[in-house]
């Protein structure tokens, strides 16, 4: 073998690997809201995305951010979306959770919490406050 034909492994191929599938899970999300099926886990992101399962655990795994929060953080910008828009106003919290993908109310108010610094229902009266203003 000619050492010509050798091509130098970059430093960065792992990095860039992971930066690909960071950015294809991104796209995924954005374009087709998996994350609002409930149940959804790395398994079903690896069927969309067409990343293997073990390359999406291994992201995760040295993203700065685990799965279930990455997840969480989708749902409750989804959720922050229908109370936004104003579609909601009938609706209850847990109604909107389900819409998001969150199995509970309880889940969908800890993680919006958690993600937001206040709960759901105070951030829909400060959005209808100020849209009343």
């Amino acid at each position: 073998m000619d050492t010509k034909d050798l091509t130098p492994v970059s430093e960065n191929t792992e990095t860039d690997h992971l930066a690909e599938i960071g950015t294809k899970v991104d796209y995924c999300m954005q374009q087709y809201r998996p994350y609002i099926i409930h149940g959804f886990n790395r398994y079903h992101l690896s069927v969309v995305t067409n990343i293997p399962e073990t390359d999406i655990e291994n992201f995760f795994s040295q993203s700065s951010q685990p799965f279930d929060q990455y997840i969480d953080q989708w749902r409750v910008k989804y959720a922050k979306t229908l109370i936004n828009t104003g579609k909601v106003r009938s609706m209850e919290m847990k109604t909107i959770g389900s819409l998001s993908g969150f199995s509970s109310a309880k889940k969908f108010i800890e993680a919006y919490r958690k993600i937001e610094g206040i709960s759901p229902e105070i951030y829909h009266l400060q959005i209808e406050k100020s849209a009343s203003l």
